[in-house]
């Protein structure tokens, strides 16, 4: 019997006052203790203890018998606060840990992954492996929540308008309930509460049936937009797929949205799913084609890995990738073995499910610290040379990897110590001055705006344009110098300063070459600065650059048209302008 036949109408008083109690927790943690009263990593560790509490317990008393869904949450909530505070030691200060999007993906997913197990442990008749117990109240856990948040949107909604209408007749009593803090989140959580009881006590009404039909509908479509795109790969190439890490993320987000449709299709037994024909191949191609769509998303991250190096982020979007790889492969095993394929999937996704949450408990662990892995390959690039000393990127060593990166830093420290790591030294030197990273110190004299350039200024092709180099810097302004200095410092994610001078004979009928100086500007906008002599052993001068967008061409990003220009994967090509010949006088219509 679940607690709510129990409770009957007490369920609104219960879930009404867990309800308030979180409020009152949330505003002593965040507003009463959040300016230093307590230790950061306490502070922490009970934030955390107590929100997967309350969140677990608000959603699993409906389902479940108060003493079981109390401890099943307690417990819970003492696992995924106890691995945060152990991953917290990673850092000086321990807010720094969820600086990674990742890490708090993985808090995210350890938080809300177990709670269908432990529900459905908790259920009679069932267990904790019992797949249309898990599947029912995973889908339960998302309608629920997602209605009772729109109640609370809509109580705050209601405040609001109430409070102005007062307002019109000079009454501000709601105005001071309404601004007073503890208040506030009291009545969040009361409203959370009681729109969870009202969601429990319509469950007859308010069911996933409607969204998992709505799904079935989109599956198809999904279907037919990944068959077209596969299909087409081959013929349009990979170079605007590989070594871009949004074009790995759209993957990756389409094969949890493959792999989501596929679960939402099978639903929780033969019953329930889908039967016809066309829908059962819609189900099937599009398993087929998942593994396809992680091993592409993976490779994308791969390339760029083999080129920059590891970071926290593609270490997560590599392991996202292998854990969609394996669902992908095994769906398609599922399918191709033919009979009840429909059940090895549902079977699967309960063993794939328990994968997820352990690499993600993982994740929180000294076995899966991805800032260490991250300084320990940059390290070990640098000692092969795959990573040049002007590119080793120390700011980000210093400032975002915590202690691995300070360690990953001595050892680098230490090698830059020998005779012949005089570049590292000077790299070193910079990042001591602070002449490295977002604010770094520019310097104010000519003398030293050109030395600086001289250095870190990159020029294309290699072993070019070292006169036309000198030549810029020798007749610019202090200002202009200042700006494309502060622009080098705007590092690249592969760590290499983010300016570059691309030298060619960009105007065939000028003498020699030209160059087109390349920056981002604050905003991370491309910046093009263009040089060229108008005669032969004249002046250098200053002549605007431009860009061209090819039909159908998508625009690179900033960052990518300068690692582009610094990898040399770069060519001349006539510009697709056509121009009226009058007399000598050429006419046209500027891109």
């Amino acid at each position: 019997m679940s607690e709510e036949n129990v409770l009957g109408p007490r369920l609104r008083v219960v879930l009404g006052l867990a309800g308030a109690l979180c409020g009152v927790s949330a505003w002593l943690l965040f507003d009463v203790y959040a300016q230093g009263q307590l230790a950061p990593r306490l502070h922490l560790f009970l934030a955390l203890f107590f929100g997967v509490f309350f969140g677990a317990f608000l959603i699993s008393v409906g389902p479940l018998r108060l003493a079981r869904a109390a401890l099943s949450s307690l417990a819970l909530a003492a696992v995924v606060a106890s691995l945060v505070w152990w991953a917290s030691f990673r850092f000086a200060d321990p807010r720094d840990l969820f600086a990674s999007t990742e890490t708090l993906l993985a808090v995210v997913l350890l938080s809300t992954l177990p709670l269908p197990f432990l529900i459905a442990a908790g259920l009679p008749g069932a267990g904790w492996h019992d797949y249309p117990a898990l599947f029912t109240q995973s889908w339960s856990i998302v309608v629920r929540y997602a209605s009772a948040w729109l109640f609370v949107a809509v109580v705050w909604a209601v405040l609001f308008l109430s409070d102005q209408l007062f307002l019109l007749v000079g009454i501000t009593l709601l105005s001071h309930l309404i601004s007073t803090d503890w208040l506030a989140y009291v009545l969040t959580g009361l409203s959370l509460g009681i729109g969870l009881s009202v969601v429990d006590e319509l469950s007859d009404y308010v069911s996933p049936f409607l969204i998992l039909r709505l799904l079935r509908v989109i599956m198809p479509v999904v279907t037919l937009v990944v068959a077209v795109f596969l299909a087409a790969l081959p013929f349009q190439g990979l170079s605007n797929l590989f070594g871009q890490i949004s074009v790995a993320g759209t993957l990756l987000a389409m094969a949890v949205a493959a792999a989501t449709l596929v679960t939402a299709a099978l639903d929780r037994d033969d019953d329930e799913a889908v039967r016809s024909k066309p829908m059962q191949f819609s189900i099937q191609l599009l398993a087929l084609m998942l593994p396809a769509l992680a091993l592409l998303g993976g490779w994308a991250i791969w390339l760029r890995v083999a080129e920059h190096g590891l970071t926290p982020p593609r270490i997560g979007g590599l392991t996202g990738a292998g854990l969609l790889l394996l669902y992908g492969l095994s769906y398609a095993v599922s399918v191709l073995r033919r009979g009840r394929w429909g059940a090895r999937i549902r079977r699967d996704n309960r063993v794939l499910a328990l994968v997820v949450i352990a690499v993600a408990g993982l994740w929180l662990t000294p076995l899966f610290n991805a800032d260490a892995i991250t300084a320990a390959n940059r390290v070990a690039r640098y000692q092969r040379a795959a990573t040049p000393p002007g590119a080793v990127d120390l700011y980000y060593l210093k400032t975002r990897l915590g202690h691995a990166g300070t360690e990953a830093l001595a050892t680098l420290r230490a090698i830059a110590a020998r005779p012949e790591q005089k570049a590292l030294a000077e790299r070193f030197a910079d990042l001591d001055a602070g002449r490295l990273g977002p604010g770094a110190k520019v310097p104010a004299d000519i003398a030293d705006l050109r030395a600086r350039l001289t250095r870190d200024l990159a020029v294309r092709p290699k072993g070019e344009g070292a006169n036309l180099k000198a030549q810029i810097l020798s007749t610019r302004s202090v200002w202009q110098l200042k700006l494309w200095a502060e622009a080098c410092t705007r590092t690249l994610p592969s760590g290499q300063p983010g300016c570059v001078l691309l030298v060619g004979d960009f105007l065939p009928d000028s003498p020699g070459q030209e160059a087109l100086l390349l920056t981002r500007d604050n905003a991370g906008r491309l910046r093009i600065d263009g040089f060229a002599h108008r005669s032969e052993g004249g002046a250098l001068m200053r002549v605007n650059g431009a860009r061209q967008l090819l039909p159908g061409a998508k625009a690179p990003s900033s960052v990518a048209v300068i690692e582009a220009v610094l990898a040399g994967k770069t060519s001349l090509s006539p510009a697709r302008v056509q121009a009226l010949d009058i007399g000598g006088l050429q006419l046209m219509v500027q891109p």
